[in-house]
C-alpha cells in the first residue's frame, strides 16, 4: 500500500515534530515547514502531490488574501 504524503506545517518546531512522529507511526510520509510561505514554496518545488496537509490555526506569513 502506497502510504499518505502529508505536509505539515507549523511556525513552533516543537508542535510540527509531534505531528509528525504521530503521522510517522501511522506509516505516512511526512514533509514539513514552518510557515505558509514555506508550504507554499514546498508545495510548488515538489515533484510529488501531498494527500493531505496539516495547516497551523493562524499563517504567520501569508495573509488570508495571499
Amino acid at each position: 500500500m502506497t502510504p499518505i504524503r502529508v505536509m505539515v506545517v507549523d511556525d513552533h518546531p516543537l508542535n510540527r515534530q509531534v505531528l509528525q512522529l504521530m503521522l510517522r507511526d501511522s506509516g505516512s510520509d511526512i514533509s514539513g515547514a514552518e510557515n505558509g510561505q514555506g508550504a507554499v514554496d514546498l508545495a510548488l518545488a515538489s515533484f510529488r502531490e501531498h494527500h493531505a496537509h496539516a495547516p497551523p490555526v493562524q499563517w504567520v506569513a501569508l495573509t488570508a488574501y495571499e
